[in-house]
């Protein structure tokens, strides 16, 4: 019965080692688990930082390309009221179809005389304000180029954020004539954004 017992215990002794390979294959596992998760998440990171880079630009790029339309709407009306300035009728029907043609884009947009004073406008609550002292009219005067405004309130009833591009305007002797101010509401802007954003999800879920 010793022997028999003595034998017992050295067979337990003999396959204690698989009790450190068992403990030795769980501590790989969880290492190889800890390094797959951070890799995956590397790559996670990566991927929706490059996809973020992407529709940062993209969105960029939209609104840059509609601010830059607007510079030149403005600038093509400036030319076309040349030979128009003084005539009250045909600028304001001409803001109107401009509006209409381009809705929603444009809140607003007045032409000055050469003192300031509106002399048309989409708005007829616009209609004989005076312009002179703000900011854009000075500076397109003043350099005789276009002014792009900073971010301020709307000065009519509306009191919404916009963008106002302001060019001078030249009778056909070269002389100021007055300017024409576009304004460009900034909510529209944001939903132009929202909607470029929600446009590259979706193409990200049907891709």
């Amino acid at each position: 019965m010793k022997t028999s017992m003595t034998l017992s215990f050295f067979d337990l002794r003999r396959y204690r080692w698989l009790s450190y390979l068992l403990i030795a294959i769980t501590a790989c596992a969880l290492l190889a688990g800890i390094i797959l998760t951070r890799f995956v998440e590397a790559r996670f990171v990566e991927a929706t930082g490059k996809e973020l880079a992407l529709a940062a630009s993209e969105v960029a790029e939209k609104l840059d390309r509609m601010l830059f339309e607007r510079q030149g709407d403005v600038l093509m009306m400036a030319r076309a009221f040349s030979a128009q300035a003084t005539d009250p009728t045909y600028l304001s029907e001409y803001l109107r179809w401009m509006k209409t043609e381009y809705s929603p884009v444009y809140l607003s947009i007045a032409v000055t005389d050469s003192q300031g004073m509106v002399v048309a406008a989409t708005e007829s609550s616009l209609v004989g304000r005076d312009d002179s002292r703000t900011g854009s009219f000075i500076a397109a005067r003043a350099t005789r180029r276009l002014d792009i405004a900073d971010v301020g309130v709307q000065e009519a009833e509306s009191g919404v954020d916009t963008l106002a591009f302001t060019a001078p305007i030249f009778d056909q002797q070269g002389a100021f004539a007055g300017v024409v101010t576009s304004r460009v509401a900034v909510p529209f802007l944001e939903e132009v954004t929202a909607r470029t954003i929600r446009s590259l999800e979706a193409g990200q879920k049907t891709g």
